[in-house]
Formats: structure tokens, sequence, C-alpha cells
């Protein structure tokens, strides 16, 4: 991630973080000073000169600048090799990354499905791109089986502190039960 806008520098790890994984599970802030972090216990790398630090207060207006900025920045640079279908589908792509990125804080988060007209159509690229930023490694695709099956693979995915799980070529139709 080459240069990104003022709102996301610092949140999405530049290509020289050396921080130690797993990510905390509930961020809290930005970490936007080199060294080790006392408060998420993680020590931060960032390349010379390509981050500045963020105001500690924003106004409003500037706030809502840098929330644009973001967004034209994922949508056209970061998602740009990628042929939506529609606005919504690239928002939902956005959707996907910021939950990630933010979603831990929150508790539960919502999961997000990709389908298309065909294979090959980067939808497994896509998320591969979305866990790497926020993970900074890719989740192996893991097959859609038998219900209790996949009761039993979830259960050793989130007892390994797995953080993100991607199912690849769930069969059109598949019903997915959630207790929560």
């Amino acid at each position: 991630l080459i240069n990104p806008p003022p709102i996301l520098r610092g949140v999405i790890p530049p290509p020289s973080f050396e921080g130690a994984l797993p990510r905390p599970r509930t961020p809290t802030r930005i970490i936007q000073y080199p060294g080790f972090d006392y408060e998420t216990g993680l020590y931060a790398t960032f390349a010379t000169g390509k981050f500045t630090q963020l105001p500690e207060l924003l106004s409003e207006s500037e706030m809502l600048q840098h929330a644009l900025d973001g967004y034209a920045w994922l949508k056209n640079e970061f998602f740009r090799d990628f042929e939506f279908a529609s606005r919504l589908d690239a928002d939902a792509a956005i959707a996907m990354l910021l939950t990630g990125v933010c979603g831990r804080s929150c508790g539960r988060r919502p999961a997000f499905y990709m389908s298309a007209g065909m294979r090959g159509s980067g939808k497994t690229t896509l998320a591969d791109m979305v866990t790497m930023a926020v993970d900074g490694v890719v989740a192996d695709p893991l097959p859609w089986g038998k219900e209790e099956e996949m009761e039993k693979l979830l259960l050793a995915k989130l007892k390994a502190g797995v953080q993100t799980i991607c199912f690849d070529n769930v069969k059109q139709g598949t019903r997915i039960d959630s207790p929560a």
C-alpha cells in the first residue's frame, strides 16, 4: 500500500511493517509512532517519510474530507483492478476491508459473500487482498461441507485464533445458519 490517504496511514500496515501477529483483537487507536507500543504489545516500523502523524483533534469537516479521500483512494487505487458490477458492489468491498480493520473493536461482525457469473473473475483475489491488508496473511480458502463438519472446522479455527475465515466455492443456494 504505497502512499495511502491520511485517514488510513498507520491503520493499514505499510509494506515495511514488521509488527507481530496476531493483530490485537480489539484495536482502540491508531498506532502512529515507530517503536514498541506498550498498550497493544506491537512493534511498529514505518517507511521513513511515507507517513505523517495525524493531528490529535480534527474538525468535523476535516474528518469528513479525510473519510471521502480515504474512500476515493480505496475505490480508485486499492481496488482499481476490479470491475465491480455496480457502485454498491465496490462499496461492499470497501465495507469488507473496513470491517476487518475496525470491526474487531465492535464485537460481532457481518459475513461477506461474493458471487460472480463465472470462474476466474477475481473473488478469491479480492478476499486475499482484504485478508492480507487486515491480518498480514492470506486466509486459506476452505471448502464448504456438511453442517456437523463445519461446526468442528469453525470451532478449531476459532480456538486457533484465526481472525478471518474464507470459504471458497460455496454452492449457490447453500443455506448458512448462525445462532448469532
